[in-house]
């Protein structure tokens, strides 16, 4: 229990963080493509309680598992709304990846320095808000929706192909529950068998790259 707790003190600030700055993302990409909507909703914002959904933070916490509250954006209101779409998809998970990338050169740059008790906490924190960030820039790559991965693709899809995109839009919540839930019966989980190995590379490329500097 008192790991368990220790461990959620960690997570905490990385959670808030990500989720914010994913979601806030979707807003402004939305924002500057000429949509209001998002700003009429009070979204365009860095407070997290605006953007968190409570089912979804809880859910995030107890299974490592959750969501922040969709933004609500109008394609109509966009030049070009396929196109306009997919980029507020992407600025999400985007800003995901910056976030990390930036956390990661901090944690290198100051690790030298943490060797006391208040040092190795922030040291800790920063790693856990570096692989949270970078699991919600990948997981929401998986082109399954209602993930952004999943609306990119459903804009990608032609239009003389609307079976498919109402079938997506119908089933892809029950088709991501499955990927989710169904292989841990079988004792695989296929979400981390992607993951992992790609924060694995990203971290080392970047601990690489910033010994160079």
């Amino acid at each position: 229990m008192l790991g368990d707790l220790v461990e959620l003190l960690y997570l905490i600030p990385g959670i808030l963080l990500g989720l914010t700055i994913h979601e806030f993302s979707h807003a402004l990409a939305a924002y500057k493509l000429g949509d209001n909507t998002p700003k009429l909703a009070g979204r365009l914002t860095l407070n997290p309680l605006a953007h968190l959904d409570l089912m979804g933070t809880i859910f995030l916490f107890l299974f490592k598992f959750g969501w922040g509250k969709p933004v609500p954006i109008d394609p109509r209101n966009f030049e070009d709304p396929r196109k306009g779409s997919i980029i507020v998809s992407l600025a999400g998970p985007g800003s995901n990846l910056i976030l990390a990338f930036l956390l990661m050169g901090v944690v290198v740059y100051i690790s030298p320095v943490l060797a006391f008790k208040t040092g190795i906490f922030i040291y800790t924190i920063l790693k856990y808000t570096v692989v949270i960030n970078l699991v919600l820039f990948i997981f929401n790559l998986l082109p399954i929706p209602p993930l952004d991965g999943g609306q990119v693709l459903i804009n990608l899809i032609p239009p003389d192909k609307d079976n498919i995109i109402i079938f997506l839009r119908k089933y892809g919540i029950l088709l991501l529950i499955g990927v989710l839930v169904v292989p841990g019966f079988f004792g695989f989980n296929p979400v981390s068998f992607i993951l992992m190995p790609i924060i694995h590379v990203i971290e080392r490329f970047w601990v690489y790259v910033f010994g160079l500097l």
